[in-house]
């Protein structure tokens, strides 16, 4: 069972998992960026007067942390489903 062609063959699917692992947590920093930079951007534009009149540009900038939020959340369920998938062919040992 454990030839050097198996053994050569499981070689890409650590890369994967390395990569489906690395690059969410990336994307987590990067939203935790923007949600925090969209944050103080909103609290800056608090009283500014936008073209809606019912409006205040802090109001219509508090999407970029909304959005920010949710796409953390995403990234992080996406993460956890990545983390807890089972390799292929492998069984559940008792």
């Amino acid at each position: 069972m454990n030839s050097p062609k198996t053994k050569y063959l499981a070689f890409p699917y650590i890369v994967w998992m390395i990569g489906f692992t690395v690059i969410p947590l990336a994307l987590i920093v990067y939203y935790a960026i923007l949600t925090w930079s969209g944050y103080e951007l909103a609290t800056r534009a608090r009283q500014a007067v936008s073209t809606m009149p019912q409006f205040t540009m802090g109001q219509v900038y508090m999407i970029f942390p909304v959005a920010g939020v949710l796409c953390i959340v995403g990234a992080v369920i996406n993460l956890l489903v990545t983390l807890t998938v089972k390799e292929e062919g492998k069984e559940e040992k008792a």
